[in-house]
Formats: C-alpha cells, sequence, structure tokens
C-alpha cells in the first residue's frame, strides 16, 4: 500500500494464513490505525519506507496446531546487516511471470542477500535501510514480481522465523512485471528501523 500522512484509504484489512486471495469467505481483521516513520515527507515516499497497522482486535496467534494456525514472527536485532550473504525466502501473492498472470496466489523460493557493499550498473548510492538480493539459482530462482511489494523477506535463526525485509521494488524493462534476470531485488531493511518499531509499538500499547 502506498500511501502518506494523508492516506485515503480507510478500509485496511489483513488477512492472516490466506495463500488464494480468490478465497472471498476467509477471515480478516480490520486495521483501526496506521503508523508512519516522521521521515517519510523528508524521504517523499521514499522506496526503503515502512509502516505500521494497528487491529481493531487482537489476532490469536496459535500455531500450527491452533484454530488459526498462524504463528508470530521475530524481529531482527538492530543493525544487523547480513554480512555474510545468508539465504532468505520470499512470500507474495504477485504475478509469476511478464505476461500478467498468476496474481493473487501465494508463491515462495529462495533468494541470496548481497553484501552491504554490493554495488554494480543498477545501484550507484548504498545505504544501510536497503536490503538488496539476487535470485538463486542466479538466472532463473525466485523473484519478486509486480503485486509482490510489501512481501516479506524471511530467515529461520535457531529454528525462529525473523522478518528481515519487506519488499520495496525491482529493475525490470518498461511494461514488463518481472525483474531482468540478472538484476538485484530490493527492500526495506527491517533492522534499520527496529528502534522505530518497538518506540510506537510501546507508545500505543
Amino acid at each position: 500500500m502506498f500511501c502518506g500522512p494523508n492516506c485515503p484509504v480507510t478500509d485496511i484489512r489483513v488477512y492472516p494464513g490466506l495463500i488464494n486471495q480468490s478465497i472471498a469467505t476467509h477471515p480478516y481483521y480490520t486495521g483501526g490505525q496506521y503508523f508512519i516513520r516522521p521521515e517519510w515527507k523528508q524521504n517523499r515516499k521514499s522506496s526503503w519506507d515502512l509502516a505500521l497497522i494497528r487491529l481493531n482486535t487482537a489476532l490469536p496467534l496459535d500455531g500450527t496446531s491452533g484454530k488459526t494456525g498462524i504463528n508470530a514472527i521475530c524481529l531482527p536485532q538492530k543493525m544487523a546487516l547480513n554480512d555474510n550473504e545468508e539465504y532468505a525466502l520470499l512470500n507474495g501473492f504477485g504475478n509469476d511471470n511478464n505476461n500478467g498472470t498468476g496474481f493473487g496466489i501465494q508463491r515462495m523460493g529462495w533468494t541470496k542477500i548481497m553484501k552491504a557493499t554490493y554495488t554494480d550498473i543498477y545501484i550507484s548510492v548504498l545505504d544501510d535501510y536497503a536490503l538488496y538480493a539476487k535470485r538463486i539459482p542466479s538466472l532463473s530462482g525466485s523473484a519478486p514480481c509486480s503485486g509482490d511489494s510489501g512481501s516479506p523477506y524471511v530467515q529461520y535463526v535457531n529454528g525462529l522465523a525473523v522478518v528481515i525485509g519487506i519488499q520495496s521494488g525491482i529493475f525490470r524493462v518498461l511494461g514488463e512485471d518481472c525483474p531482468d534476470v540478472d538484476s538485484p531485488l530490493y527492500a526495506a531493511r527491517v533492522s534499520y528501523h527496529i528502534q522505530w518499531i518497538i518506540k510506537t509499538i510501546n507508545d500505543n500499547n
């Protein structure tokens, strides 16, 4: 959702556990408030910005053995930069090809996080708040396409799921839905925003 401080959107819905967006009867939770980083105006809708949504009612996180089957996910340590080029899972509902089809079905795939010093012809400015990744395998592996913005990058640390990034964009040819085969993927790095996330939650608990 691309929105700002004067966002006209009033009907915010969260569908936990949804795997197919065509299922109209899937239970959902409504969002009562949303919180945008104070630097949002300064960044002028930066590709690396995040927002938080507060639900009107609590979401039961009872795990795979419970009624909802939904687990909580952990946050990373402050400024964790993935310097060792670790693997991560992508998860999204976007198109699965350049023909604009396949939207609405949950898909998962692996990606590899690039070092913070990564650069090529696509990237000239590197920042700690940006997370860059590449396809695995390099030319035929998974990649986010149109409709995947806002999807998580997830790693498992000692058996616990950790959300390390939020999909922001791709480098693609004009008119196509998926990125060039050799171009990097980029996301907002969650560890950069940890202090703001925790403070916002505590201030509005």
